[in-house]
């Protein structure tokens, strides 16, 4: 008799597991991907496509990464960008700008962050040195990335912490997109 009770409530807990895991299944299937949003906003890490308003025409890119959501590293590519500063540097090679460096989240959905980037001549010499600040926001869905950003530039003897720079200029602000997975082009 005994066993019989024992066996009951074992099948009824069973039962009672089945359901919960299928309830569990259900929800994790139907549920909209969210995966970007936690409890305190939209994660930054990603890779982000921008333009600038004004210029649709130059075009950046950015990647963030971290292991956490609330601080991380940082680069920006930007393959446009005037190396001499409209000539006021007219030794610096022409190639593109890349600055690395760190962000943190200010914020449910935004973020403070400091680049640095040298521009070179074609020894390798550094002529200058840029330093970019700002504040990043992300839209609800965290998929769209609003920038407002100074570059600072300084001369190569120069420390970008701890000097003046000779020059600051207020970057227009600016969008970026979230990149995601496309599949290829079928052929």
């Amino acid at each position: 008799m005994r066993s019989r009770k024992i066996a009951a409530k074992l099948t009824v807990l069973r039962k009672l597991l089945l359901t919960c895991v299928t309830v569990v299944a259900v929800l994790a299937l139907t549920t909209p991907d969210v995966s970007f949003a936690g409890p305190k906003g939209c994660k930054l890490q990603s890779s982000w496509l921008g333009f600038f308003p004004n210029e649709p025409e130059n075009r950046w890119m950015s990647t963030a990464d971290g292991q956490s959501a609330n601080f991380g590293t940082i680069k920006l590519e930007l393959p446009g960008f005037d190396m001499t500063l409209d000539g006021f540097f007219p030794a610096a090679k022409k190639k593109p700008l890349t600055l690395r460096g760190v962000w943190k989240r200010t914020g449910g959905n935004t973020f403070a962050y400091t680049l640095i980037g040298f521009a070179i001549d074609e020894k390798g010499h550094t002529v200058w040195i840029g330093k970019n600040s700002g504040y990043d926001t992300l839209t609800e869905d965290c998929n769209k990335l609003t920038v407002v950003s100074t570059l600072e530039v300084f001369y190569p003897d120069q420390d970008p912490f701890a000097d003046a720079a000779i020059l600051a200029v207020p970057i227009d602000v600016h969008t970026a997109y979230r990149m995601r997975v496309d599949p290829p082009f079928p052929f």
